[in-house]
């Protein structure tokens, strides 16, 4: 016989360590292979006693149908024996102790048996996506980047700013938003190189320009309603 441990019961016990909560006693769902069972869901016991057991096992069981009881956990236990406390018949009866370093024992009727994480396929190419990409997952800095590279993510934000320029000058009402884009470019720091502060300095200009042509353009439309209704004047 061999217990096999899903993600939910290590996420569930560490934290029951970071909250430090007092009661280290629960129950556990899951379900019955030939040769294994497979613990699903663990359940947090705010008290030891039978009737409350049985009513919160009620509500669990409702929300999980597939699923059903196989046993208890106890944090800093090493007694199989009190798997015997509950009323609820179940078989076999899986007791799995769980010490202060986060290791698991899993006692079925009593007897010590292998204990098996089992990780899902999501988690598992969760797990070798990040350590394949580990360059990905440490970042780096501003500081950190070459010249080269510095240029060229400069190059690839302007482009992306310019871009989302002429789609707000397509829309009416987005001047705010041309001034606010503005104010970010200026916000740049200025670079090693005398040719990126240049091209810092030509966006900037073209986007004054734009401003000042949308300006104009408001200035004209005013100027036509109010040669058509004097009566504004």
């Amino acid at each position: 016989m061999i217990v096999e441990l899903h993600s939910d019961v290590l996420l569930h016990v560490s934290d029951l360590f970071a909250r430090g909560v007092k009661n280290k006693f629960g129950l556990l769902l899951g379900y019955g292979l030939d040769d294994r069972l497979v613990v699903v869901k663990p359940i947090e016991l705010a008290q030891v006693d039978p009737q409350y057991l049985e009513k919160r096992y009620s509500l669990f069981k409702d929300v999980y149908p597939n699923l059903s009881l196989v046993g208890v956990y106890e944090i800093g236990g090493n007694n199989p024996d009190r798997v015997n406390m509950l009323d609820i018949s179940f078989e076999p009866r899986l007791y799995l102790s769980v010490d202060e370093s986060i290791q698991f024992k899993s006692f079925v009727e009593g007897n010590l048996v292998k204990t098996v994480i089992e990780s899902s396929e999501t988690e598992v190419i969760t797990t070798k996506t990040i350590d394949s990409s580990k360059d990905y997952t440490k970042g780096r800095s501003k500081e950190d980047l070459t010249v080269a590279e510095f240029n060229q993510n400069m190059t690839s934000t302007l482009t992306k700013l310019y871009e989302r320029l002429n789609k707000i000058l397509e829309t009416e009402g987005m001047d705010r938003e041309i001034v606010e884009i503005a104010n970010a470019l200026r916000c740049y720091k200025h670079v090693k190189q005398p040719t990126d502060t240049k091209l810092q300095v030509a966006e900037l200009a073209l986007i004054t320009e734009q401003i000042a042509e949308l300006e104009s353009a408001k200035i004209g439309i005013a100027k036509k309603i109010l040669v058509k209704e004097p009566g504004l004047v």
